[in-house]
């Protein structure tokens, strides 16, 4: 699976350098509430963690402490005093109202680290 990342990003990394450059922003995933991608999730964060600590131009956006603190499935968080479903019935996908928490994460990261080169 690790091999599978290191070509995603190198990949990754081609069209970065063809577009002159940026920071790669990783989302970390929240965990499932089972089966096999509650399995598999753990070692695609461990891979994701490892990128972020060897690359400088990686940014690391950790959805799954969002989402699953401490590893625990959560369907519902509570979001500005309001309980928001935040997953899906089959335990594994955001909810819209997830993802677009999530993509707030996301473009705070990308804004905060510049990951689109802008000044």
């Amino acid at each position: 699976m690790e091999d599978c990342l290191r070509a995603a990003c190198a990949k990754d990394d081609a069209h970065l350098f063809a577009a002159g450059g940026g920071t790669r922003v990783l989302a970390a995933a929240p965990q499932a509430r089972g089966g096999f991608f509650r399995r598999v999730y753990p070692a695609v964060n461990a891979a994701l963690r490892r990128a972020d600590r060897q690359g400088d131009r990686v940014t690391l956006v950790p959805l799954n402490r969002v989402f699953t603190p401490r590893g625990r499935y959560r369907a519902v968080l509570r979001r500005r005093g309001r309980l928001v479903r935040v997953r899906q019935s089959d335990g594994v996908h955001l909810s819209v109202a997830g993802a677009s928490i999530a993509a707030g994460l996301v473009i705070r990261a990308i804004d905060r680290d510049r990951a689109l080169g802008r000044r």
